[in-house]
């Protein structure tokens, strides 16, 4: 209607006759002006915050990605370090084993058994704790919940377990060879002293 101030007169003498028109199209310029304007700003500024929102998404996820690897490198040197203190715990019990006869393969999978024991329960205790946290820290829905609805989906317990158990074994991997191949009369020699 604006594009065509003849047609607006028509229409307007037509439903009141002996009404005068008067245009200013001053005003009716800028108020279709304002309103195109803020209209093209609005769009700009919806577009703008869609650019902001994915730009954001994409840099939560580089850094999320960036954290994930660092904790698992921490996690692991952390398994690492108690792989060590574990095995120099257990010489004595190598040792005895391995006088006994046992093979070098028994006496570690013996120690690789209890890593695989502790590495399972620590997925279970984690995975608790991970849903639990989470479901606090949301809080939208109640922990059992959540708990249950994780425990569903089967790929995600069957990660953090696998995770566990892999990061056990590939962090026990050099203590245990280190272990297994002592000699046992010196391995117990030292632990007579």
């Amino acid at each position: 209607a604006w594009a065509n101030p003849a047609r607006v007169r028509e229409e307007i003498t037509g439903i009141l006759p002996g009404t005068v028109v008067v245009e200013d199209m001053s005003k009716a310029v800028a108020t279709l002006r304002t309103r195109l304007n803020a209209e093209r700003e609005a769009r700009s500024s919806v577009e703008a915050e869609k650019q902001t929102q994915l730009s954001l998404g994409r840099e939560r996820r580089r850094l999320s990605g960036f954290l994930n690897a660092a904790v698992l490198a921490i996690c692991a040197g952390w398994v690492g370090l108690l792989a060590f203190g574990n095995a120099g715990d257990r010489r004595g019990e190598a040792g005895i084993w391995a006088a006994l006869g046992l093979p070098f393969r028994r006496v570690a999978l013996l120690i690789w058994a209890k890593w695989l024991i502790l590495a399972a329960a620590g997925a279970a205790i984690g995975f608790v704790a991970g849903v639990t946290l989470g479901a606090i820290l949301d809080g939208s829905t109640p922990w059992l919940d959540a708990l249950v609805q994780k425990g569903q989906d089967g790929r995600a317990v069957g990660l953090a377990a696998l995770s566990a158990i892999g990061m056990a074994v590939v962090a026990s991997w050099i203590p245990v060879m280190l272990l297994a191949r002592q000699d046992p009369a010196i391995i117990l020699q030292k632990g007579s002293e």
